[in-house]
């Protein structure tokens, strides 16, 4: 069968500080492209509750009655790549290294990943592993930084 759901974080882990008894808190992320598809006309909030808790139980295996559930509709808060995603990344990738030739490179959301986390590791190795940022003397290496996902699909760099 093919999930509903977009992801699921586990809040206990993430941020533990914030429980105030022994719970599993969860946040499950629905829709994206399949919005419409999910929820059309409905009363989103009732059914987002409904997919939700459909969704911990069937994926994670986590019965039991919920104590307490908030929704929030976010709508287009969660980018989701369309496709021919890889092949316009490699089209960037080309065509910075050789209008640019290395004088930017291309770090964020859009790339790699869109949560912060993915954010920060891209941009951190982007300029450990691509840029002579160590030594005046040297100019930076001709990058894209796109190179690393380009790699992840097996693509010429």
């Amino acid at each position: 069968h093919e999930s509903r759901a977009l992801g699921v974080v586990f809040d206990s882990c993430a941020l533990p500080e914030q429980d105030t008894c022994d719970v599993t808190r969860v946040t499950v992320m629905l829709g994206g492209p399949r919005f419409k598809e999910l929820f059309g006309s409905k009363d989103v909030e009732a059914e987002a509750k409904l997919l939700a808790l459909d969704t911990v139980q069937r994926e994670l295996g986590i019965r039991g009655d919920a104590l307490d559930v908030h929704v929030t509709v976010g709508a287009q808060c969660i980018p989701t790549y369309t496709t021919g995603y890889v092949d316009r990344l490699q089209q960037m990738h080309e065509w910075t290294k050789r209008q640019l030739n290395g004088r930017m490179s291309l770090v964020g959301a859009a790339y790699g990943g869109p949560a912060v986390p993915q954010c920060v590791n891209h941009a951190r190795t982007h300029v450990c592993d691509h840029l002579n940022l160590d030594t005046l003397s040297q100019s930076p290496q001709c990058v894209s930084g796109l190179e690393e996902i380009i790699k992840a699909f097996d693509l010429p760099a």
